[in-house]
């Protein structure tokens, strides 16, 4: 039981690190489209 509590908490870490990974290279695309006009 708690096993299976501290797996899910560890995958909502997972997701949430991908989440904000994901926005770090959303802003860099963003930020060299800015730059390239």
């Amino acid at each position: 039981m708690v096993l299976i509590q501290y797996k899910q908490h560890h995958d909502l870490c997972f997701i949430k690190r991908s989440i904000k990974l994901l926005g770090v290279f959303y802003l860099i695309d963003v930020l060299k489209i800015k730059v390239d006009h």
